[in-house]
């Protein structure tokens, strides 16, 4: 509902204009919209605190203005754990400091890097792509 009422004090700044929403009538309005980092994946976040040595990861995301779930950060540092991107002592590996450096998800970075490491480039390209 916030998005749609800013959207409409856009209209006609330029010029004349009528800004229309459509909604189905069972569509539930929440007043605002829910934070981006409560929404999305929290891993490529994580690898970014790590790569900076702000600290633990649930310590860094608690003190957002906005927090995600505690859970959520203990399940984003289990799944790069789980990708040899962490340590036990949530310290980056190699390929953590790797995988922090690119702007895709984790998952895909990995198999991209070894796609390179094997030879295979335009195949886990592609993958990665689709």
């Amino acid at each position: 509902r916030a998005s749609a009422k800013q959207r409409r004090g856009r209209a006609g700044r330029v010029q004349e204009g009528l800004c229309v929403h459509l909604f189905t009538s069972d569509a539930e309005q929440s007043p605002f919209t829910v934070p981006e980092v409560r929404r999305v994946p929290l891993e490529q976040l994580v690898m970014r605190t790590k790569s900076l040595h702000m600290g633990a990861a649930a310590d860094v995301c608690a003190d957002l203005p906005e927090p995600p779930e505690r859970e959520a950060v203990e399940a984003s540092v289990r799944e790069l754990r789980s990708l040899g991107a962490l340590t036990p002592c949530e310290n980056l590996t190699d390929l953590g400091k790797l995988l922090a450096k690119l702007p895709i998800d984790a998952r895909l970075g990995k198999l991209i890097v070894l796609g390179l490491c094997f030879g295979a480039a335009d195949e886990t390209l592609t993958m990665a792509a689709t």
